[in-house]
Parts: C-alpha cells; structure tokens; sequence
C-alpha cells in the first residue's frame, strides 16, 4: 500500500479539461469463475502479497507499467501518471479483486501498455501534439483522484464498498484512455496537411485565444492568485460530469470575464469583438469552432471530413444548418474516440455585431448534453442575452447552466494583486496600489492601461510616470465613472506636444487618431493613407508613434485598432474630451470620399482576369492568389464599409456621389464582394444607403431612387444566386435577367454584349426571388397557389387558398391593394394584361374574373361557359384577347374587353387541362393536359374552331407550357420529371431534358434570349439550363413552387 502522505506533485492543481465518460469496453470481457483466497498463506504476508503470488496477470501489469514509465521520454505528463499508478499499485488491486473481472482488468491494460512502451521505443521521432498531451494529462489526473481516493479510505477506514467502486471507475477511465492515446499514438504518425480540406470552414483566425490579436486586446490570463473564487468553481464544474453543462459569466466591461475565459482556454475558444469584422460575426462561431475541433484532435477531423465533401457551400447555411453539420454531426460520431467533456470558450459574446448570438446559444443549450461538451460563454448583461440565459438559470426544473455574476467591487484584491504584481521591480506602497486601484474603478481593463502608461513604451523613468500619475489622480475632480479621463487628456497632451512636433505633425496624429476611431474594424496602415489623403504609409507610421498606449497594432501586421472602449467614447464626447473632440460628421466624410476615390480607381470590369463564365470560381486553381493581389486591403475594406460612412457623413455633395457610384461602378464592386463572398455585406450597405436618402429626404431625387431601388433588387438577386456560380457567369446571367426598364440593364448591359443573342422581348420578369419570397410570406396569411410580376416588375400579384388575391410591392413585399375577395375557392391562376393596368384571375369556383390593378376594383365581364375549376388563365401579347384552360377538358378564347367568348370551346383533351399560353405573336395557344398531352391551336384565322397539332411524349400529366421569343419552339414541363422541347413546325420532339430537374416539374418559363429554361419543381428547386443541351446553369434552393 502506497503512503497515505501526499506528495507535492500529488498536491499540484491541474487545470487541463480531463473528465471523460469511459466508452463500452471493446470485445467480450473475460470473466472467470474466481475462488476464495487460501488460507494456507504465512501470517507474515500480507493480503496483496498473496494476490501477488496468486495472479500473475497484475505482476505483469506492475512490470509493463514500470517500462512505461522508464520509456515516456519527452512525455511528461504520462511518466508522472505512470508513477502515481504505481505508487498505489496495491490500493488498485485490493479494489479490483472484489470485481467480477478482476483478472481481465489487468489483462486488457498490460496488453495496451505493452503495445504502447513498443511504440514509444520505436526509433520514431513522435511530436507530442496537443491530443497526445490532452489525453496523457488526463491520464495524470485520473492517478491523482485514484491516489486521492485511496488515501483517503485509508485516513477515515469508512466507505470502503464505495471507495473500492469508484477506485475501479477510475482505473476503468486510465484503461480507456490508454487505448485512445495507443490509436492516437498510430494516427500522429501518419503525415498528413490537415489544413486543406479545412479552409473550406472559412474559421476566423483571429478568434483563437492566443492569436495576435487577442493578445494585442490584452487577452491575457489571470494573474496567479486573483479571480480565485471563480476560477475554483469553474473548477468543480468541469469535473462534474451530471451538472450543468454550461457556466455563464455574467458582467460589465473591465470586471475580468475575458481574463478568466483565456484561463481556460486551454482546449479551444472563440472570442467576439466589434474590432474585427469577422469576429464580430456570429455566422464564423461554429464555423471555427469546428475549425479549431478538427485541428486538435483527429475523430473529430475524421468525421468532419465526410460533411466538407458532401456539403461544398457553406456558406450558405444557417446558424442550424451548420451547427447540425459542422458541430452536432461529427462530434455524435466520434463521441467515443474524441477526448470527452471538451469545454468550449465562447467570450464576449455581446461583442456580434448582431444579437443573433442567442441562436448559437439556444443550440449550444439544447445538444451539449448529448454531445458530451462543456460550454463557457462570457457576455456583458446586453438585454437580448441576459433575458435568454436568465430562463435557463431560474426557469427550468432542472438548471441546464450555472450563472457567475462578476461583481467588480468584489475585483478589488484581484487588481490590487494585478497592480502589485506587474509594479513589482519598483516596490510600490500599499498607499499607491490602494490610489492606482481605486483610479482603475476596481476594473482590470482600466488597471491594465495604467500599468502600460506607467511602464511606457519608450525610453523613460518608469517611477517618474508612477508619480505623474499619482499627482494627477491627487488633483483630478471628475466624476467616478469618468476617472480615467484625466489619463487619457495627459497621454494626448503629451502625444502631441507642440516642443516636439511641427504643426503638420500634430494634425497627422488627430486625423489618424479618429480615423482609427472611426473604422469599422482593425484597419492596416496603408489604407488609412489612402483615405485620409496622406498617401505615403511611412508618414502615417510616424504619426502612430505617440499614440501607441492607446492602440492595439498586432505584431506581423500593418492593422491599427483602439484598444480600449472607453476610450473611443471618452473621444466621441465633446463634454468630455474638451479640445481634442472633433466633427464626427465631417470626418466621416472625408472616408466617405476616401472609400469612393478607393474604388473608383481600383474596380475594373473581371477584375481577376477570369477566362472562363462556365468553371465555378473556387475551382479555379490560382483563385485565391488571384484576389490576394488584384483586391488590395483597402479596396476590400472599401468595399466592405462605404456604407457605414457614408450614413454617418455630412450631406454635401453625397447625391451626386452615389449617383457616380450606382452608375459607374456596381457591377464591379459586387464583382469583388462575390469573388470574397461577402455579398450579404452588400445587401445590407445598399439597405443603409437607401434609409440615409429617407431620413435626409432625398426621396424627390426620383431618377436615383430608382437607380438604388434597382441597384438592392439586382444585388439581392446576385446574393441568393451565387452560391455555386462563376462570377463571369453571372454577370451575363443576372444582367439578362434584369427587367428592361431596370436602369441596372439599361447602364451595364453594355458590358455583356456578344456573350450572348439576345432576343428583344423583355426580359424574364416571372422571376420571383427567394428574397422578395420571404418578404412576401411575412404579410400573407393563407396558402400562396399562383404568383406573377407586373410587366413593369414593380408589382407582384398572388393568388391565395382562401380565394383572396394582393397586390405586393416587388421591392419591399409591402401590401399595395388587396386582399381582394370575390373568389370562394381557391385561386389558381393570376395573371397581368400586357399594359400592367388589369389583373385575370381564375378560381376552382369554376370562374374567372378581372380586376384594376391599381385600384384592386373587380372589372365587370361575363367570362361564362366553365363549369369545372379554371387552372390557367393567359393574355395575348397585343391584350386583346384571354386564353383559359379547365378541368372540363376545354380551351376557351374570350374578348378581353366585356369577356364574352369569341370561339367555340377548343376540345381535343380527353382530361383535364392545366396550362395554356399565347405564342408572342398571338396567333397560337398551347395547352398541356392530365392526359399527358400538349396541343398547339391555330387562331390567327379566327375561325370558330381552329386546327390543332398534337404533341405526344410526356408519360405524365403536364403542369406547364412556354414558346421561345421566335415562337418556333414550345416547351413543356411535366409530373414525369422531364422537360421536352418540341418543334412547333413540324410536331417532332428535339430534346428531351431529364437532367434539367430531379421532381415533379411545375413550372417552366423561357429567357428573353430563348437560350435558357427555367424550371420550378416539386422538391421546391428553382433550376435553370440550356435549351439547346440541357446542361445546368442556375439552381436555387427554395420552399415551394406554386
């Protein structure tokens, strides 16, 4: 029996994340039959020393383990737990001998450390990655709790049935994580870049903990003895595998929340802030989450793998989407390989540059039990978080997470501590650390910038500055909450003292200064030349010189960023700053310039010298270097945040700006936004524009509301479209889907011209974006059936189940007219006359009726004959004449003016009749039917029954009909999954597409070029192809083609 006095290596706290949950042992466990001690054994032996004699699969055990430790080398951690198992040996066995198993616990385990001293004494130079270290300090731990526990029995003699079952629960945890750190072990050699498949992710390098900039944001551990009361709950936390799966550390800035998350942040992190874009986006958490999972430890990798390759376009998933696929997913899967109670650091969660964070949190809260992890989130009390985690702290009956309210009076002997500690080498007075704490308002974020004031970055007298300080506090009267003020009015006053620097000098210093302020994330040297007009980047550097206690500069980058909020708002405070406020306005304006002139000089038409409009851009092998050098830092930022200075600037001159800009430059800057994949950022700028042109009211400025309102509908229709499209490609593809009037077509289609023959009928209007779908869907209260735009594309009609029609604006989905009521059934078809002014409808009521679509007042016509449901309804291209197809299997031609009809009932189906549609030059009608037919109708003699050519192929019913612009071509879309074109000369099937779509084919509408079909169908995918080989061009995803 090993010594009941603990070592000091016994004594060491440990904060590796360790518990696990033991898998199910592999194999059938071997279980003999055991008898009872005998009782023939000399009294001087002891009890372990006749299960000595009697076993000898635990001498051999002892043996191996005594190799193991001998061969760790360069493993620390496994050659000290090697040791503490030993050292209780006996306390082991004595446990195990009461187990059913107790032979084939010994067994198991010598034969895994066995493979293991093999292993490390092969002549391989093995480098302890991070997996290795984390399981092998695991290992540690667990021999410390089971040296732990025997002690313990040994002290108090009680307890000994459960001393004795958690000595084995414990042994059983060593076992299994011998066998991970064996296959660990096996897949560390094998050489491998894992980097690769993982770029994919698109993670967030600066999130990490120990990033450049993290550290530069003084990100930074806790001082040895502070923050102890957390730090030790924290503690019993992870190592309760049946508590509360998430801890929540709750407070206001500068109370040490970040401090005491980069002590954890052992295994892995994220970390929000608004000082950079990207980690300031919550869409890039699980991302890198996962990221950082694969990176560290290899089944998670293994597993992540699979999803990468079978899910290509990440980036348009959803929060759900992705932490399904990119978190849930693999870690079920590798849950019994992958280190267990992983503890997942996600700080400043406040910091989003939007509070959809709640999201990730709510899926973090409804999995992390069953995937085995540990969740750390710190946030200041920002409303939308605090209500959601407070449901979860008070509300359940069950607490699913632990709440730590950071009090910062209760961080006083914490930043006393801090103080103490980082003033050490001048031996400061209790007087002076209690002065220098009490200025800090008890805050580790204000203590932190007077300890780099007091240490100083140039040359200087530490303890001269220490004084300074202390005789500005003395002599201060400001408020509390502003003390630090008085630091920042001297750090500028001697930033820029006019002794030391020409006039010119100090100006640099205040324009660099609040162009810092103002940026909207880490912004590099360079591109603060450029927009502040100074140009030359060695000058600005200069200017940064003074500046430096108040900034963050991230070592190996040329990016400046305040580095403290408060004091940015110390700056933005005119009250408070005095003399060195400025115009915030003005400044903005001068960006706001800046960033035009950036693009107005640096966009160009295929600005990355693509060759190809048919090869996706991430299959282009040199696309990354590409952007790299054509897209400079400052043209991405730029393009990124015009938007931002733009509404923060002063009016002059902003119409004539943006005029330039929409008429000049959009297709080029949403070139480089798409080549980044940052076009939402463009929808949200253009979204900011327009309010700004609002509130300033500019709206009477009619020609360039237009333009912008056009500019937002094509920007969006290039967002939801260009997930897996070559940016070539859409250029031509979404310009020739622009309305003719659009001015966006009108400005730019010069650009396209000769990449295709264009016909000259309009363009594809009966386009409904999965954007604009989504506005409509909020404002529509029953089942859409039949949706159309206005020729103008201004308007969207849509036809409901309840019988009711609206009139939508196509720009915002705002409700214009409606809901009209005179249908009792539901509404199956609406449609525009030519000149936009009426609206046809048709209902299963078995009727048709006409409408104003201004005004939304039902225009008088008979329209009297069906006597089953109306599916479709069409005009003719001239507006005189209306085509409706029945389930009475008829066709009928009625006049557009007073709806009375003018032929004979067209029949000829044997079934019911779907579609029909006017050739564009009205002379014929086509219809498709359920008895898996279409028919062409000859009406351009206006005979009272008109000749007929059928048209037999499709083995379904078919749903719709479309001519091509020369009417030569009709095609036809069927519940048979295919689309057939057909030739209307000749009757003769040319193609059939079954590649085109992969569900029942509900819709199908033919471009104004008559080169592409698009098709909507059952599985609720818009796709797009070429006529002539049915090879794809466009697929869009959406909820259900009507």
């Amino acid at each position: 029996m090993a010594s009941t006095v603990e070592t000091d290596e016994s004594r060491r706290s440990n904060s590796e994340y360790l518990p696990i949950p033991s898998p199910a042992p592999s194999g059938e466990p071997y279980s003999p039959q055991l008898d009872p001690p005998p009782t023939n054994i000399p009294s001087a032996l002891g009890l372990t020393d006749a299960i000595k004699i009697q076993d000898p699969a635990w001498a051999k055990l002892r043996s191996s383990l005594c190799d193991l430790r001998d061969s760790s080398g360069e493993f620390a951690e496994l050659a000290s737990a090697t040791r503490l198992l030993l050292e209780c040996f006996d306390g082991i066995e004595k446990a195990a001998r009461k187990q059913k198993d107790y032979i084939s616990l010994a067994e198991e385990l010598n034969t895994t450390v066995g493979v293991l001293v093999q292993y490390i004494k092969t002549p391989i130079v093995l480098v302890p990655t991070y997996n290795i270290i984390d399981i092998t300090t695991q290992i540690e731990h667990q021999a410390k709790e089971i040296k732990k526990i025997i002690n313990y029995g040994a002290i108090r003699r009680l307890g000994a049935v459960n001393k004795d079952k958690d000595t084995v629960n414990s042994y059983r945890k060593v076992l299994s994580l011998f066998q991970r750190l064996q296959v660990t072990l096996y897949d560390s050699d094998i050489p491998s870049n894992p980097n690769d498949h993982l770029m994919a992710l698109n993670p967030v390098r600066y999130a990490a903990y120990d990033s450049m900039l993290s550290t530069e944001l003084f990100r930074r551990a806790c001082t040895e003895g502070t923050c102890s009361e957390v730090l030790s709950n924290l503690e019993k936390w992870q190592y309760d595998l049946n508590g509360p799966a998430v801890y929540w550390i709750n407070g206001m800035v500068g109370t040490g929340k970040t401090t005491i998350a980069c002590t954890l942040s052992e295994t892995l992190s994220f970390f929000c802030t608004r000082n950079n874009a990207d980690c300031g986006t919550v869409t890039r958490i699980i991302p890198t989450i996962a990221y950082q999972l694969a990176c560290n430890f290899a089944p998670f990798d293994l597993s992540l793998r699979g999803v990468l390759a079978d899910e290509p376009e990440l980036d348009s998933l959803t929060i759900p989407e992705q932490f399904e696929r990119l978190l849930r997913d693999p870690l079920q899967e590798a849950k019994h390989i992958i280190p267990g109670n992983l503890v997942i650091v996600i700080d400043d969660l406040h910091e989003c540059e939007d509070l959809d964070g709640v999201e990730t949190l709510y899926l973090l809260l409804r999995y992390v039990n069953e995937l085995h992890i540990k969740v750390v989130v710190t946030s200041r009390p920002v409303l939308e978080i605090y209500r959601f985690m407070r449901q979860y702290v008070y509300d359940e009956p069950v607490p699913r997470v632990i709440q730590h309210e950071m009090d910062p009076f209760s961080a006083e002997g914490d930043i006393k501590l801090y103080l103490r500690e980082k003033l050490s080498f001048m031996s400061p007075t209790d007087s002076q650390i209690e002065q220098l704490a009490q200025h800090a308002n008890y805050l580790f974020l204000h203590a932190a910038l007077l300890v780099r004031y007091i240490l100083g970055k140039r040359l200087g007298d530490p303890c001269q500055r220490l004084q300074k300080l202390l005789l500005w506090i003395s002599e201060s009267t400001e408020e509390p909450a502003y003390k630090m003020d008085v630091l920042y009015r001297q750090i500028l006053k001697l930033a820029l003292e006019k002794t030391q620097m020409e006039e010119n000098e100090t100006n640099d210093v205040m324009i660099i200064l609040r162009t810092v302020l103002l940026a909207q994330e880490p912004i590099s040297v360079e591109t603060i030349a450029v927009l502040t007009g100074l140009e030359d980047s060695l000058r600005v550097r200069f200017a940064l010189q003074p500046l430096q206690i108040l900034l963050v500069r991230p070592e190996g980058t040329t990016l400046v960023l305040i580095r403290d909020t408060s004091f940015s708002n110390f700056l933005l405070s005119p009250e408070r700053s005095g003399q060195y406020s400025f115009d915030v306005a003005e400044h903005s304006r001068l960006l706001m310039e800046g960033c035009f002139k950036v693009m107005k000089r640096q966009l160009q038409f295929n600005l990355c010298e693509l060759v190809s409009s048919f090869v996706p851009d991430k299959q282009v092998n040199d696309i990354q270097e590409r952007i790299e050098q054509k897209i400079s830092v400052t043209l991405a930022y730029v393009c990124c945040f015009w938007a931002d200075h733009f509404v923060n600037s002063t009016t002059y001159n902003v119409l004539a700006i943006l005029d330039d800009f929409l008429s000049n430059h959009l297709l080029f800057w949403a070139e480089v936004l798409n080549l980044r994949q940052e076009l939402s950022i463009g929808v949200a700028a253009l979204l900011k524009a327009k309010k700004q042109l609002e509130l300033l009211g500019y709206t009477s400025s009619r020609e360039l509301v237009t333009l912008l309102d056009d500019a937002l509908s094509f920007v969006q229709q290039f967002t939801t479209s260009s997930s897996v499209q070559p940016t070539l490609y859409l250029y031509a593809f979404l310009i020739d889907l622009c309305p003719r009037s659009s001015m966006v077509y009108k400005i730019y289609s010069k650009y396209i011209e000769g990449w295709f023959e264009r016909g000259n009928q309009g363009s594809i209007v009966e386009h409904v974006s999965a954007a604009n779908l989504d506005v409509l869907n909020s404002s529509v209260v029953s089942g859409v059936l039949s949706v159309t735009y206005s020729p103008d594309g201004a308007q969207v009609v849509i036809g409901c189940e309840d019988g009711t029609i609206s009139i939508h604006s196509a720009h915002d989905g705002s409700l214009l007219t409606g809901p009209l009521v005179g249908h009792t059934d539901w509404v199956r078809c609406v449609a525009f006359s030519p000149d936009g002014t009426r609206i046809i409808s048709a209902s299963s009521d078995c009727t048709i009726r006409m409408w104003d679509a201004i005004s939304g007042a039902p225009i008088t016509a008979s329209f009297k004959g069906h006597d089953h449901p109306v599916k479709s309804v069409s005009f003719s291209a001239d507006g005189r004449r209306i085509a409706s197809g029945s389930w009475d299997n008829t066709i009928r031609i009625w006049n557009a003016e007073d709806g009375m009809p003018l032929m004979e009932p067209f029949e000829g189906h044997k079934w019911g009749v779907n579609c029909v549609a006017f050739s564009p030059d009205s002379k014929l009608v086509a219809s498709g039917s359920n008895d898996h037919t279409v028919r062409i109708w000859n009406i351009s003699y206006e005979t009272l029954v008109p000749a007929t050519t059928l048209f037999n192929g499709h083995t379904g019913s078919i749903m719709s009909v479309g001519f091509t612009p020369n009417t030569k071509k009709l095609i036809s879309g069927s519940v048979d999954c295919t689309i057939c074109v057909w030739d209307i000369l000749s009757g003769s099937l040319l193609t059939r597409l079954v590649q085109a779509c992969y569900d029942l084919v509900y819709a199908v509408a033919v471009s104004p070029s008559g080169l592409y079909i698009a098709s909507g169908s059952a599985d609720s995918s818009i796709n797009v192809v070429h006529s002539g080989n049915g090879c794809q061009a466009l697929s869009m995803p959406g909820r259900q083609v009507v």
